[in-house]
């Protein structure tokens, strides 16, 4: 399992509110956190790892909008310090909407 501390690109803690659509249903649920190559999305859904999911994601400020294909790479359970729900890894986004992300995590990052 990886920890923080092997992460490939940092996670900024961020509320993002997204349109998640998997094999079952659509609904809108929140990230916790985003970066470069995923993002944790506070769900009460039960995934399984591997589940195939596409979001749409409005960038806060801009409100470009983008669709991203993920697979859910783990599920948390809930506990004191943590909702449930599940991480999601990237494995596709349109060159613009690429673009899109790297413009906002670029600001993100100026802010730390």
């Amino acid at each position: 399992m990886k920890t923080d501390n092997h992460r490939r690109h940092e996670r900024h803690p961020v509320s993002i509110p997204l349109v998640f659509r998997d094999a079952v249903e659509l609904r809108q649920e929140y990230t916790e956190n985003i970066s470069r190559s995923g993002m944790f999305v506070k769900t009460g859904r039960l995934l399984e790892h591997g589940d195939m999911v596409t979001l749409t994601i409005e960038i806060p400020d801009t409100h470009e909008k983008l669709e991203v294909d993920g697979y859910v790479e783990f599920h948390r359970q809930p506990d004191a310090k943590h909702a449930e729900g599940v991480g999601i890894q990237f494995i596709a986004i349109s060159p613009d909407g690429w673009k899109a992300l790297e413009r906002y995590l670029d600001r993100l990052d100026q802010r730390h």
